[in-house]
């Protein structure tokens, strides 16, 4: 595993990056470890089978979710909240003194990865950009859903939190839509 900092983003935290290749005698076959590394990766991609436009899109969004995630998991510590693995897909939801798990917004799912994993070119663009906008409007979701709960307003952290998040999520819709639509194909 390799620590890397964003040129792009100097005061941001270290990201980990884990280089991953084919199994030994056959291009088609991962090792067991390249296989863990890619099921607990939070972003994959294939740097010659996607745009340069996608790539600058992903660092930009690794670097913003980055700094969105340490925020809250040191809200969570400060206050005693049990803090979610930063690999969680799903969220625990209290209902009736039952706790549930439930994917979160925007999350793809194991035939949604699948048909993403296939994809190569402007395909794969198209298909990553429109899972992107699709995971960015459930956070948009999920703070309209804070924000409309009683007492939303009373943590200042949590309200700038929310605040920047939804501008943030929202300009980054807007600036996948417009890629989407200039990407060829379906």
């Amino acid at each position: 595993m390799l620590d890397v900092t964003s040129p792009h983003h100097l005061d941001s935290v270290p990201a980990h990056v884990t280089l991953v290749g084919a199994g030994p005698g056959d291009p088609e076959l991962l090792t067991v470890k390249a296989v863990k590394a890619l099921a607990s990766a939070h972003t994959v991609l294939y740097d010659n089978l996607v745009s340069d436009d996608v790539l600058a899109l992903c660092e930009r969004i690794v670097v913003g979710q980055t700094d969105e995630i340490h925020l809250m998991q040191h809200w969570l510590r400060e206050r005693g909240q049990e803090v979610p693995p930063e690999d969680a897909k799903t969220h625990k939801m209290k209902m009736n003194g039952m706790v549930h798990e439930m994917i979160m917004p925007g999350m793809l799912n194991a035939e949604q990865l699948a048909e993403l994993d296939k994809a190569r070119g402007s395909d794969f663009d198209r298909l990553f950009l429109k899972a992107m906008i699709g995971h960015h409007l459930g956070a948009i979701d999920m703070v309209n859903q804070l924000q409309a709960s009683a007492g939303s307003g009373n943590d200042d952290i949590v309200y700038r939190f929310a605040s920047d998040v939804y501008a943030d999520q929202s300009t980054e819709v807007e600036r996948m839509t417009k890629m989407l639509e200039a990407t060829p194909g379906k």
